[in-house]
C-alpha cells in the first residue's frame, strides 16, 4: 500500500486522548458518586500493575476539564518521594496556581512544616476556583519503611491528613497499584474513612470494542474468531490486549498488503511469541 499508515494501538504509555480508550464506566460511576456526596472528600482506586490506573486519572482530568464544573490537576507522586516537604508542595502548587491564576509561592516561603501552604496559599486557590479535584497517581508510594527513609513518604501523608477536611472545595482520588490489605497499618489508619473501589479488567464487550480499534481508523479487519483467540489470551487486560493488536498490526503490513488485511484467529497465535 503507498499510503503511511498507523499503528492505532498503544502499548505501554498512558492514553491521554479520547480515543484508543474504552470501558472503565464503573469507575467513572464511582467518581461520579463522590463528587455528588457532599459528605465524602476523598476515594481511593487500586487495581494490579499495568491496568490502565494512570490511563483513566488522565481521563478524568480530560473528562472534569470538559463538563466546566470541576477543576482536575494531575499529580504524580512516585518522582518526589525522595524530596523534602517543602520541595513537592512547590510542585503541587506550580500545578494549582498556574489553573487558578494564583501566584506560586517561592520555595523560601514554603516553610519545612507547610504552614504556608495550608494557611496562606490553598485558601487563595479554593477562592479563585470552585470544586477542585486533585488527582494523586501512585499514592501507595508513601507507604515507606521507616528503613527506607523516604523523605515524602514521611512527611507528606500525615501533612495532607492534616488539612484534607479543613477545605470543602477539595476532593481527592488516590490511585494506588497495591491492595489495601497489602499496606501498612499506619497508612491505612490515615485512610480508614476513605473509599476504595478495584480497578479490574475490561469485559468482553469492552476487550472487543478496543480489539476492533482499527476497523475504525479503516487499517486492520478481525474476524470473530480472532476476536475471541485475543480474549483467550489476555482476558480483557487492556495493556496485554493493546500490545497483542500492536503486534498483529505490525505482522500483518510486514509483507505491504495491497490491500485492508483480515486478521484470522491463527494470525493473534503467530504474533504471541513476538509478542512476549
Amino acid at each position: 500500500m503507498d499510503l503511511i499508515l498507523q499503528n492505532p494501538y498503544i502499548a505501554g504509555n498512558p492514553i491521554k486522548s479520547e480515543p484508543g480508550f474504552y470501558g472503565r464506566e464503573d469507575v467513572f460511576r464511582e467518581v461520579q458518586r463522590l463528587l455528588n456526596n457532599s459528605n465524602e472528600n476523598a476515594l481511593v482506586l487500586y487495581g494490579q500493575r499495568r491496568i490502565g490506573k494512570t490511563s483513566i486519572l488522565l481521563q478524568l482530568q480530560r473528562r472534569l476539564q470538559e463538563d466546566g464544573a470541576h477543576t482536575p490537576i494531575y499529580f504524580d507522586l512516585q518522582y518526589h518521594t525522595e524530596k523534602p516537604l517543602e520541595d513537592v508542595l512547590y510542585e503541587l502548587a506550580k500545578h494549582l496556581g498556574e489553573v487558578a491564576n494564583v501566584s506560586v509561592p517561592t520555595k523560601l516561603e514554603l516553610d519545612k512544616t507547610g504552614e504556608y501552604f495550608r494557611k496562606e496559599f490553598l485558601p487563595q486557590v479554593v477562592a479563585a476556583r470552585k470544586n477542585w479535584v486533585l488527582l494523586f497517581d501512585e499514592f501507595d508510594v508513601l507507604d515507606a519503611s521507616k528503613e527506607e527513609k523516604k523523605e515524602t513518604a514521611n512527611s507528606f501523608l500525615p501533612y495532607l491528613n492534616q488539612w484534607w477536611d479543613e477545605f470543602q472545595g477539595i476532593r481527592f482520588i488516590f490511585v494506588m497499584g497495591r491492595k489495601p490489605e497489602d499496606l501498612s497499618l499506619e497508612f491505612l489508619s490515615v485512610l480508614k474513612s476513605v473509599r476504595n473501589y478495584r480497578v479490574s479488567v475490561l469485559s468482553h464487550d469492552q476487550t472487543e470494542e478496543l480489539i476492533r480499534m482499527s476497523e475504525r481508523n479503516e487499517t486492520l479487519n478481525w474476524g470473530g474468531d480472532a476476536v475471541n483467540k485475543v480474549w483467550d489470551w489476555t482476558q480483557g487486560n487492556p495493556y496485554f490486549t493493546q500490545l497483542v493488536c500492536r503486534t498483529v498490526w505490525d505482522g500483518a503490513y510486514n509483507q505491504n498488503p495491497a490491500q485492508v488485511p483480515k486478521v484470522e484467529a491463527s494470525d493473534v497465535d503467530i504474533a504471541i511469541p513476538g509478542t512476549i
